[in-house]
Order: structure tokens, then sequence, then C-alpha cells
């Protein structure tokens, strides 16, 4: 399962999500001397994605 959704993303990023649903979030931290971004994606249609009612 998780090889597929991988995929999926693969595929997305390929196409710069272009007609793709997805949603970006960004946190930061800062500590210990130093500052953290870290970027999420998710998508919102996973309809391509095999076995994607299990996930």
């Amino acid at each position: 399962m998780a090889t597929e959704v991988e995929e999926a993303f693969i595929q997305a990023d390929a196409r710069e999500y272009t007609d793709v649903a997805s949603e970006v979030l960004e946190t930061t931290e800062q500590g210990h001397g130093r500052r953290e971004t870290r970027r999420y994606r998710t998508l919102g249609d996973l309809s391509g994605v095999p076995r994607s009612a299990l996930w």
C-alpha cells in the first residue's frame, strides 16, 4: 500500500500537482540554536491508488 501511495505522489509531482487536489501545510519550530521548517503535502483524491479504501 505504501508503495502505491508513494507512486501517486511521484506522478502528481511529475505533473507539478496540476489538476491534482492537494494541500500544503508548513510548520516552523525554533530551538537548540536552529530553526526547522517542515512542509507536508496531502493528496485529496486517492481514486487512482489501488486499494485506497484500505488507507
